[in-house]
Formats: structure tokens, C-alpha cells, sequence
């Protein structure tokens, strides 16, 4: 029947497009619908994962070609800078509008409707989705990838955002390192942890990136900041530009939700970090994706490590309340601790030897008293 699916997804971003090209290669005859709110199908963010052993191998795994892969890193403060080789690991970057079509074009029988705004969603033995423009479509079951509009569906009130412009830009002359990816070049500041972050595709090419955690965003001060930034490249040239608000919190498991949660409202960026990409493929690498049953449900609810949630919410209790500590936290972390325990840290992917290990590299009294919320 005209309008009537198996599955619908609300929103046909990256952890939606993920997703069905892994479900509809033994699922293809479902019918399958993607309602997505732009006009284009594309993501102006640059994705970026570890790869190496014992991590998901997302390279393989979806088909994607990274832009770029380092086997070195580095974190910047005013005292001093780190370098660190992380060879058998890698840092890659993937380009955002490549990725999602490259995933889109894995996806078999689905229809991807877009410039679609949903307007109001009834579960009535169906779900009924109604959309702005009066039409109406019917699924048996729902994925709704929809960021929260609240905060109601956080673990914890420190809720910080990550919020970044990001300009990629091009030079006559050498002007990068391009053996290595500055994660972090910490500015000062008492309100917010900035810090610009360097992705060198060649010597002469490169995405800037200045992110702010922050509790308020204003982006004509990140603007700011991020042109002030600039001013270190001589002659540059841009290509593209990317912004974005990621929220950084734990968020709670709404199981008692009809719908399936995916992408933000589910978990599925790391709450300290802002990561998507890897703790999306280590949830459906995880998954039994044969067909969707009511029986099988609860089973596609991410859950997130632990022990991993509660050492990031400790930390953003910090980060939310002592901001000009952050940068101390991630330079004390990166020079005490052994790397790969770090990357398999950022990755999900950490032992319990690793978290005992990132914990001993932490200052000791500052996360004390974020466990005790000694800074509220």
C-alpha cells in the first residue's frame, strides 16, 4: 500500500546511513523510508576515527576512503607542546558529503525522501508520521534521529556544547607539518575551553578548526577567535568552510520510547570528545542486524560503556564548572598516560588496565573533587 513501510527513519544523516547499509544487506526487500529535513543530502563536517588494532575497521568494513591518515598527533598549550607517535594506530579523516553519499549508494531499496519536515508523530499499533506539507506515512517501527530538544534526557545537568567554524584553506608555500594532526592548541580563557584544531591534508593545504566547549554559544566570538587564528598562515586561499553545535552530555536510555532513538538522542556522540563516527560503528558492529521484530527491539537501544559514561561525566562536571582547567586534564593525560591506551580510550574500546592507567594519569585532586561536586 501507497505510504505504508516496515521501517521509517526520521532524519538520513550519517548514524541513519550507517545504519541501513549494514541492515538492508540481508534485508533488502523491506520496505524502507528516509525522511530527511535538508534540501541536499550532505554533511559539511569532517569525520575523523582511530584505526589500528583490536578497533573497528571502519576503512573496510563501509568501503570509505579517508582523506588523509596520520601516524603522529600533537596538543599545544602556552608551556609547551606535545608530540606523540601512535604507530600501529592511525588517525584518519574522512570528507562528510563523500561519506554519506558513498554510504547512501551501499543502501538497497530504501527510499530517501528529501527537504521533508515532520510535523507531529502518533503511535496508534502504527507509527503515523505526519509532515508540514499534509502528508502522511505509516511503519510498523520508527528510528528517530532528531537531536533532544531538552535537556530532560541527559543523565547529568553539566551539559556543555561543542560548538566550532572550521575553514580549509590553501597556501602557496610549505606551510604545514603534514605528518601529523594538532588535536588541540589550547588558547586561554576563563569562560570556555578553546582550542583550534589542525587537520594538514599537504603542506600546503589544511582545515583549521576552532572549537569552543562552552555552556553559551556565540558564534561571532568564535568567528572571531577563529579569523584571529588565520592570521598565523601567510597568503591562504579558502576552500570550504563547516560549523556545528555538538552537545556534550550522558545521555539517558529511553527504552520506554515506542520509537528506536539513533544518532545524538541515542548516545551516539561520546560525551567528553564529540566523536560519532567510531561509537556508531562499535554499536552496530555489536548488533544482530537481521530482521527488526518486536521481540528484538530493545536490542538496537545503544548502550554506552559504563564505567566510560561515568568517567566522562566526572570530567564534564569539571570542564562545565572549571573551564580554564580542561586544558591542564587533556595535557596531563596525553604526557602521563601510555598513547594507546588513550586511543583505544577515545576509541570505546578501552581494557581495564587502560581506564586504571588514564585515571593514574589524571590530576588527582582536580578529578576528586569532580566526583565529589566540589566545583558546583
Amino acid at each position: 500500500m501507497k505510504n505504508i513501510y516496515d521501517i521509517i527513519f526520521i532524519g538520513g544523516g550519517l548514524s541513519t546511513l550507517m545504519f541501513l547499509s549494514q541492515y538492508t544487506k540481508n534485508n533488502s526487500k523491506q520496505k524502507i523510508l528516509v525522511l530527511e529535513k535538508n534540501k541536499k543530502i550532505r554533511s559539511d563536517q569532517t569525520f575523523c576515527v582511530w584505526a589500528g588494532p583490536n578497533l573497528f575497521d571502519i576503512e573496510k568494513t563501509y568501503k570509505l576512503k579517508p582523506k588523509k591518515i596520520w601516524q603522529s598527533i600533537k596538543l599545544i598549550n602556552s608551556k609547551e607542546s606535545i608530540l606523540q607517535k601512535i604507530k600501529p594506530y592511525q588517525y584518519k579523516a574522512f570528507d562528510g558529503n563523500k561519506t554519506l553519499k558513498l554510504l547512501l549508494a551501499q543502501c538497497k531499496n530504501i527510499t530517501y525522501k528529501k527537504n521533508i519536515i515532520v510535523d507531529d508523530i502518533v503511535y496508534e499499533n502504527l507509527f503515523l508520521v505526519r509532515t508540514k506539507s499534509g502528508e502522511l506515512f505509516k511503519s510498523t517501527y520508527l528510528f528517530d534521529s532528531r537531536p533532544p530538544k531538552n535537556k530532560a534526557i541527559y543523565k547529568y545537568p553539566e551539559v556543555l556544547n561543542q560548538a566550532f567554524i572550521g575553514t580549509e584553506i590553501s597556501v602557496a608555500t610549505d606551510q604545514f607539518d603534514d605528518t601529523a594532526a594538532t588535536l588541540m592548541n589550547f588558547q586561554k580563557s576563563d569562560d570556555a575551553i578553546i582550542f583550534n584544531y589542525i587537520l594538514p591534508f599537504s603542506k600546503k593545504r589544511a582545515l583549521i578548526e576552532t572549537t569552543f566547549f562552552t555552556k553559551k554559544v556565540d558564534f561571532n566570538l568564535i568567528s572571531k577567535v577563529h579569523k584571529n587564528f588565520l592570521h598565523h598562515y601567510q597568503d591562504y586561499k579558502i576552500i570550504r568552510k563547516e560549523k556545528a553545535i555538538l552537545p556534550m552530555g550522558v545521555i539517558k536510555n529511553d527504552t520506554n520510547s515506542q520509537a528506536i532513538k539513533i544518532g545524538i538522542s541515542a548516545g551516539m556522540i561520546r560525551p567528553a570528545t564529540g566523536y560519532s563516527m567510531q561509537r556508531i560503528a562499535n554499536w552496530l558492529g555489536k548488533l544482530d542486524l537481521k530482521r527488526i521484530t518486536q521481540s528484538n527491539k530493545a536490542t538496537y537501544y545503544f548502550q554506552g560503556p559504563i564505567l566510560l559514561d561515568w568517567l566522562d561525566s566526572i570530567f564534564l562536571k569539571v570542564c562545565y564548572n572549571k573551564p580554564e582547567i580542561g586544558p591542564l586534564l587533556f595535557i596531563s593525560l596525553f604526557k602521563n598516560a601510555n598513547i594507546f591506551s588513550i586511543i583505544r580510550f577515545l576509541s570505546d574500546s578501552s581494557t581495564t588496565l587502560d581506564i586504571i592507567k588514564i585515571i593514574l594519569a589524571l590530576p588527582k585532586k582536580i578529578m576528586v573533587k569532580g566526583l565529589f561536586n566540589y566545583y558546583e
